[in-house]
């Protein structure tokens, strides 16, 4: 409140004194606040105004502009088996918590891609600087195609704070499977100078795709 004190006399004591209130942020979600402001008489040479009794009180409401949440930096990634593509995406909270909450990385299939860390843990003085996690893909051999994986990023439960309890955020993940390059119809001779072959690709590619053409015997 400004100013702290105000001051009347003979000559203004009906003349109306402004006080202004600011709301102060403090980065926590702690909901809309009730404050309690009193005006107490003091220190006056008149009897009848210096007595406390005579003190006001007004409830004044703080709007709470901070909320509870996961900030991820995106909601879907891409990745390849063969490691040609990793992909990042980064991690913070949305408000200041009260203690420290620390958010579990898993995935519905362990067998498409690789998640690092697994775990972060942010405090109420990191809580806004962003962690990364690093996304790659892992080659399992099938020709399975492209896989969509759900990675899940949620809290653990183990912070005090209730309101950071059971929170969680989805990302969708797509792995490219490994490009297979077929060959067919090889026509050659030993008097000729030219040879013709068919390559195809046994599954879709979402990709551009660059081969080189050698062979072993010149």
């Amino acid at each position: 409140a400004t100013p702290s004190t105000l001051s009347f006399g003979s000559g203004n004591w009906s003349v109306a004194q402004w006080i202004t209130l600011v709301g102060k942020d403090d980065n926590v979600s702690d909901d809309n606040q009730s404050v309690l402001l009193t005006l107490t008489p003091s220190g006056s040479g008149d009897g009848k105004y210096d007595d406390s009794s005579l003190a006001q009180t007004l409830t004044v409401t703080n709007l709470d502009n901070d909320t509870v949440g996961l900030l991820l930096s995106k909601d879907n990634a891409t990745v390849s088996e063969d490691g040609s593509l990793i992909d990042n995406l980064s991690v913070s909270l949305n408000s200041q918590p009260l203690d420290n909450v620390t958010l579990r990385l898993s995935d519905n299939d362990s067998s498409e891609v690789l998640v690092s860390p697994t775990s972060l843990t942010f405090s109420p003085d990191n809580w806004s600087v962003a962690q990364w996690i690093t996304l790659s893909g892992i080659n399992d051999n099938a020709r399975d195609g492209s896989q969509s994986i759900l990675l899940t990023v949620a809290s653990d439960n183990s912070t005090s704070d209730a309101n950071y309890s059971n929170l969680s955020e989805n990302v969708m993940v797509t792995t490219y499977d490994l490009a297979v390059v077929m060959i067919d119809n090889v026509s050659v001779s030993e008097n000729a100078t030219t040879a013709t072959m068919t390559l195809r690709l046994a599954d879709a590619y979402t990709d551009n795709l660059t081969l080189d053409v050698s062979t072993s015997d010149g």
